[in-house]
């Protein structure tokens, strides 16, 4: 199945759906095609990070915050990710996405995202994002007065601390 076509329908669902606030946790339900799959005929890896945009697109269509974004011709762009496999999703398998956001820091977003099947995790990841206009990257401090006027970041969890402090180490000049 094209993901366009997946794309269309979240967009859909999102737009006929519950709404929910930013904090809250976005669960859509999908299912593994031919196309989804490697050589070995499980989930291909790049792809559970395609399947995640989708997670993202349904909690910000379905919060409101897409269509805060919008007039002000602000985008969303990832700066980095990590992922941690526990089990395969095999061909016609259903699965829910669970997408939520963590916390953030000045600049970051952080958004945990989690595969699930029969109630156990499949894989887990998580995402930090920036948002972006026309000047560059906005602050959180900017964007949350958008979004959610008034919002305080969680504290941030020790395992995303943990990831942070470690790409800090991997810093690449351009």
């Amino acid at each position: 199945m094209n993901l366009y076509w997946r794309l269309f329908m979240i967009r859909l669902k999102a737009w006929l759906g519950k709404k929910l606030k930013p904090m809250d946790e976005s669960r859509i339900r999908l299912r593994i095609y031919p196309n989804d799959l490697d050589t070995y005929f499980h989930v291909n890896n790049g792809r559970y990070l395609t399947l995640m945009d989708l997670g993202r697109m349904d909690l910000f269509m379905r919060a409101g915050i897409l269509g805060k974004m919008k007039p002000k011709r602000w985008r969303f762009f990832l700066g980095s990710s990590t992922i941690r496999f526990r089990r395969s999703l095999k061909m016609f398998q259903s699965f829910e996405l669970r997408t939520r956001i963590v916390c953030w820091t000045d600049k970051w977003l952080l958004v945990e995202q989690k595969f699930i099947r029969h109630e156990s995790v499949v894989a887990a990841g998580y995402i930090k994002g920036v948002f972006y206009g026309a000047k560059g990257s906005i602050s959180m401090e900017e964007a949350l007065g958008v979004i959610q006027p008034g919002q305080i970041s969680p504290p941030v969890p020790e395992s995303i601390a943990w990831w942070l402090k470690s790409e800090s180490f991997h810093r690449v000049t351009l």
